[in-house]
């Protein structure tokens, strides 16, 4: 498995550093209600945008996550305290039988 990864590692920055040498071109980038604007080569904005939706998506999934881990938690810590708190079923204990 960590072989298929670091193959897919491997292919994945090969096709960036073609992509990359194939953009080299500047252009610029305005933001339209904004008076910003933006010279770089073509592949510097393309990857900057692709990074920042990667971060942005796993911020987005990790805090997703994040509440219904919190739940889980709370759900366990309530199963716990009412395990502890249970009776012992006679039916559950082995008793010796006196024969």
């Amino acid at each position: 498995m960590h072989t298929l990864s670091a193959l897919i590692g491997i292919i994945f920055i090969v096709l960036v550093v073609l992509f990359s040498a194939s953009n080299i071109e500047s252009v610029t980038v305005s933001l339209w209600p904004f008076s910003l604007s933006l010279t770089a080569p073509l592949f510097i904005i393309i990857l900057a945008t692709a990074a920042l939706s990667f971060i942005f998506g796993g911020a987005f999934v990790w805090l997703n996550n994040l509440a219904k881990n919190f739940t889980n938690y709370r759900k366990q810590k309530a199963l716990a305290k009412a395990q502890t708190q249970a009776p012992t079923s006679p039916a559950l204990t082995k008793k010796k039988d006196a024969s």
